[in-house]
C-alpha cells in the first residue's frame, strides 16, 4: 500500500524513476506477489542472457537455470518443485549436465505434477524426494559439493 492507502500500481516507475532503473549498473528485478517477473533492467537482462519481452511475466524457470549452466566451477544444487506445465526441465537438464546436483519433487507431494514430471521424464532430476524429504535431500547433496571443492 502506498501512502495514500490506495494498492500502488504494477506499471513501470514514473519517467525518473524509470531512466534510474535502466541505468543502475547492478541487475535489478521486479516482482510481482507471486513471484511473476513484472520489470527487468538491462544489467538483469545481460546476466540472464534474454531480453526484457523474454523475461516480463512468462515462465522464467528455464532461462534461470540455463544462465546458471553456463557458470564455470560453481558447485551449485537446483530444485524443481510443484507446477504446470515443462518450463524448468530442459534448464535443469542444463544444470545436470554442467554437473549440478539436481533434485524433482515426487508426485505424491506435488500439487501440479508438470514441470517436475517432466524434468523427471527428460532426465534432468538426479534425486526425485517428496516435499518433506526435501531438506536432508538438499543438505545431502551440499555435503556431496563440499566434498567435492
Amino acid at each position: 500500500m502506498n501512502d495514500t492507502g490506495s494498492e500502488p500500481s504494477a506499471r513501470r516507475p514514473r519517467a525518473a524513476q524509470a531512466r534510474a532503473f535502466d541505468a543502475a549498473p547492478v541487475a535489478l528485478v521486479c516482482l510481482d506477489r507471486v513471484g511473476a517477473v513484472l520489470d527487468v533492467n538491462p544489467a538483469a537482462s545481460r546476466l540472464l542472457g534474454a531480453s526484457r519481452r523474454e523475461l516480463v511475466r512468462r515462465p522464467a524457470v528455464d532461462v534461470l537455470f540455463n544462465s546458471a549452466a553456463k557458470l564455470k566451477n560453481v558447485p551449485m544444487v537446483a530444485a524443481i518443485l510443484t507446477g504446470m506445465g515443462s518450463d524448468g526441465a530442459d534448464g535443469l537438464l542444463a544444470l545436470r549436465h554442467a554437473g549440478a546436483e539436481t533434485i524433482a519433487e515426487d508426485e505424491h507431494s506435488c500439487v501440479v505434477f508438470g514441470m517436475p514430471k517432466e524434468a523427471i521424464a527428460r532426465g534432468a532430476a538426479r534425486h526425485v524426494a517428496t516435499l518433506l524429504r526435501m531438506p536432508k535431500t538438499l543438505m545431502e547433496c551440499l555435503d556431496r559439493l563440499a566434498v567435492a571443492v
